[in-house]
């Protein structure tokens, strides 16, 4: 019922994008990850805590954290696994 294709196209891409929720460094840090970490941890995708605790494997969690900081060039070091499975639980 649109005289043209474009006013059908036009009016979806005009909808505001849902905003993702992203939790505090703060509480990330009253999980007893360091502020370095922070950064690295909402850069792997888990922007909040509730992603966080949802994590399976704290195995494969722990080796992604410790591939960006390579990848990246960081220079900070790695945290132990059992760091790591700490912040998970």
């Amino acid at each position: 019922n649109n005289a043209s294709i474009q006013d059908v196209l036009f009016f979806p891409q005009m909808k505001p994008e849902p905003k993702a929720q992203v939790d505090s460094d703060e509480k990330f840090q009253e999980l007893g990850i360091s502020i370095e970490w922070v950064a690295v941890v909402k850069k792997a995708g888990y922007m909040t805590i509730e992603e966080l605790k949802n994590i399976e494997n704290s195995n494969k969690f722990h080796q992604e954290l410790c591939g960006l900081n390579k990848k990246n060039k960081l220079g900070l070091k790695n945290p132990s696994i059992e760091e790591v499975k700490e912040w998970v639980k």
